[in-house]
């Protein structure tokens, strides 16, 4: 008889959907935001590049934005929603809108 309970230890069944691109990709992208000094440098870098207009759009949608977001806008979501329901992770849609600032942008 096969038991029917969840198993939170069991990295092979939770990352099972992933491709060793995507896994790799986390892991790089985690073990460099663990690095306090690249954290601390990375904002100020971030924050002159947004100053001079330096085009960050696909380099954050490939990297950070990627790892935690599902996308901008429902639609956009719904692969990743697919994908993470064809197994067996159920998602709770967040709407988020850190950084704005105008009513416009609420």
């Amino acid at each position: 008889m096969k038991k029917n309970h969840l198993e939170f230890n069991n990295t092979e069944i939770a990352f099972s959907y992933k491709s060793n691109y995507d896994l790799r990709r986390a892991y790089y992208l985690f073990k460099l935001l663990s690095l306090g000094f690249v954290s601390k440098v990375g904002r100020k870098l971030l924050k002159m590049l947004i100053n001079a207009n330096f085009p960050l759009d696909l380099l954050i949608l490939k990297t950070i934005y990627a790892q935690f977001c599902g996308g901008r806008d429902i639609y956009e979501c719904e692969n990743v929603i697919d994908n993470l329901k064809k197994n067996k992770v159920y998602s709770i849609l967040d709407y988020s809108i850190e950084g704005s600032i105008t009513e416009n942008d609420f």
